[in-house]
């Protein structure tokens, strides 16, 4: 479970509670204890997500950060920044992921990346305006993960329709609104732990591609795999792990486990096709011009 992080006023709060929507800046209690403060409290949801350790920036409507927002990469605003902040009512409020806040936030969008948070059996901790969702997850220490989009990595979005990745070097909007509407909390921000994502998807974000690609490979493959073609089939896969420049290693671990898998994902017939395919891989690969 993760523990709430030591913010940098030495304080720690909760989270909000299921379903809850974020309220209007105008709506929350004040925050502070001198009239100043009373005058421009800090958003409650602002202060819990300072509370556990989070390093937050106001955005305008846009979702453009109402700050130089590089320094917070690498501390935590104070309170009494945040309360500066607060007295020009931005629209909402980013987390900044990555190392900072121990956090890496899943963006799913679209039609394509609800599917895909489907396929991850994944669950959204924030609903956006736009109807996408965000999964945050705990950064283990040592571990490196940087920020992309599909746009920019075309294998992430072959692999992960409609999936970006913000971490470092990036952010995500967690409350307030934007000029499509509000961000909606489905759970308490709690970030789930890294072992709750699937390997492949791990060693992905960590710069390690081999074993997602060796999947998006045997799935199709297993597709083809009706009885009476499985030497062909088996070949092509071969010849595509190749192309894909996936290591033997790595295409050996990916097609066992999806053998054992079962066989709700395949059309009737082709897992016994893929069994074959499991014992003649070696031999394809050595077949291989």
């Amino acid at each position: 479970m993760h523990k709430p992080r030591s913010n940098a006023d030495g304080h720690t709060n909760g989270s909000l509670p299921p379903g809850a929507h974020y309220p209007d800046h105008s709506r929350n209690a004040a925050a502070g204890s001198d009239s100043r403060q009373n005058a421009n409290p800090i958003p409650r949801e602002v202060l819990e997500l300072h509370g556990a350790g989070f390093s937050v920036v106001p955005c305008r409507a846009d979702k453009k950060p109402l700050v130089r927002w590089i320094e917070y990469q690498k501390r935590q605003p104070t309170l009494e920044e945040l309360h500066r902040w607060s007295r020009i009512k931005p629209a909402c409020w980013a987390v900044v992921t990555g190392r900072i806040s121990g956090v890496v936030v899943l963006d799913f969008d679209g039609p394509e990346g609800a599917q895909t948070l489907q396929n991850l059996g994944l669950k959204a901790h924030i609903k956006t305006p736009s109807g996408g969702f965000h999964v945050y997850v705990t950064l283990p220490e040592g571990v490196t993960v940087r920020t992309t989009n599909a746009k920019s990595d075309r294998l992430l979005g072959e692999l992960y329709r409609g999936t970006d990745v913000r971490a470092d070097g990036g952010y995500a909007v967690a409350c307030g609104r934007n000029i499509k509407g509000e961000y909606k909390l489905l759970r308490p921000l709690i970030p789930d732990p890294w072992d709750s994502l699937p390997d492949e998807l791990r060693e992905y974000l960590t710069g390690n591609p081999n074993h997602a690609k060796a999947k998006r490979l045997l799935e199709k493959a297993l597709s083809k795999a009706v009885v009476g073609c499985r030497n062909d089939v088996g070949f092509e896969l071969a010849c595509a792990l190749r192309d894909a420049l996936v290591p033997e290693t790595s295409a050996e671990r990916k097609r066992v486990r999806q053998a054992d898998a079962g066989t709700q994902h395949v059309p009737t017939g082709a897992y016994q096709g893929g069994e074959i395919l499991v014992g003649d891989w070696t031999e394809n690969r050595r077949r291989q011009p």
